[in-house]
């Protein structure tokens, strides 16, 4: 009977030594496949962001440029103004010179 005793307690421990191990490995793969969830969801939310961020910088890129576009409208514009004044003034400044070449000639001639 003593030897039934350990046989019994020494298969009985075998046995719950293995069904800790077996649930081990259960708890092992359950976790495992929670944290590779976990990992899908965080990429999948990193990418969502990084995307709100690329749409951001797009638009910040697209209004910089029609910023700069117009600054450089207006410069453009400016500088035209300014080279219209000047060729206006030498334009007169020409006609005026050729006008007074001519009333001298002609002071010479009749006097």
């Amino acid at each position: 009977m003593i030897i039934q005793q350990r046989s019994f307690n020494a298969l009985k421990s075998a046995t719950i030594r293995v069904q800790s191990i077996v649930r081990m490995k259960k708890q092992q793969i359950a976790f495992q496949n929670i944290k590779d969830a976990a990992c899908r969801i965080q990429a999948a939310w990193r990418g969502a962001l990084a995307h709100r961020a690329a749409v951001r910088e797009r638009a910040a890129i697209r209004i910089q440029s029609w910023w700069k576009a117009l600054r450089a409208r207006k410069e453009f514009l400016r500088i035209k103004g300014a080279v219209r004044t000047i060729e206006e003034y030498y334009t007169t400044y020409c006609i005026r010179k050729r006008f007074l070449q001519q009333r001298r000639a002609a002071i010479a001639i009749q006097g």
